[in-house]
């Protein structure tokens, strides 16, 4: 019963990378698929990205560099649910989209710095582990406007979400601000943390 999940997740996945093909071309990413071969094709101005889908639900990403032919971007994964499998592909994409490589550095606050502290030597891991293009740090939202901020994001922890405009009129710098839901930070949902981050990310661009 397992395997034959398995083998749908994988077929699922396969048809809804495909159906997103006009998604794809507004990006101006060339998309085209081997059926035979089983795997999906993405080029770019930068970039040539391949999606390989292999027995027993595995998922190989790979993304080389046209000016150096380099592999840039190396993922091989198991398929353990459907929201993990379109989490990393959709990493996959916004590392197509980003032209050359460029690192995000993120700063999570809380009132001490400990507790995001911890979250985010977590997600720095996670990052680290999968070739994400994140930097975590942690601070104490007190220390913000004491503090040279050089960040793409800043995400305060929901315990301090209520001191979002205070760090709003304090800092100088434009950038976005959100707040992660109690549900990801008290159960350590780091899925669900990176996908907020890449979602808050890609609308502040767009």
């Amino acid at each position: 019963m397992n395997e034959f999940y398995q083998d749908l997740n994988q077929s699922l996945f396969y048809k809804w990378i495909q159906s997103h093909q006009k998604t794809y071309q507004s990006h101006h990413i060339d998309f085209y698929t081997d059926d035979a071969e089983r795997t999906i094709h993405f080029n770019t101005d930068a970039y040539l990205g391949t999606l390989y889908f292999w027995q027993d639900d595995v998922i190989e990403e790979s993304i080389i560099d046209k000016e150096n032919q380099r592999h840039v971007f190396y993922l091989h994964f198991q398929i353990v649910h459907f929201a993990q499998a379109q989490f990393l592909f959709n990493e996959f994409i916004n590392y197509l989209l980003s032209g050359k490589h460029q690192m995000k550095y993120i700063l999570l606050c809380c009132s001490s710095g400990l507790s995001t502290y911890l979250f985010a030597t977590k997600l720095q891991e996670i990052a680290e582990r999968y070739h994400l293009p994140y930097y975590f740090e942690a601070m104490s939202i007190h220390r913000l406007k004491d503090k040279a901020l050089h960040h793409d994001l800043i995400v305060l922890a929901p315990q301090v979400s209520y001191l979002e405009p205070y760090v709003k009129k304090n800092i100088d710098a434009n950038i976005p601000i959100t707040t992660f839901k109690s549900s990801i930070f008290a159960t350590g949902d780091y899925l669900e943390a990176f996908n907020h981050i890449s979602s808050i990310l890609t609308e502040s661009v767009s």
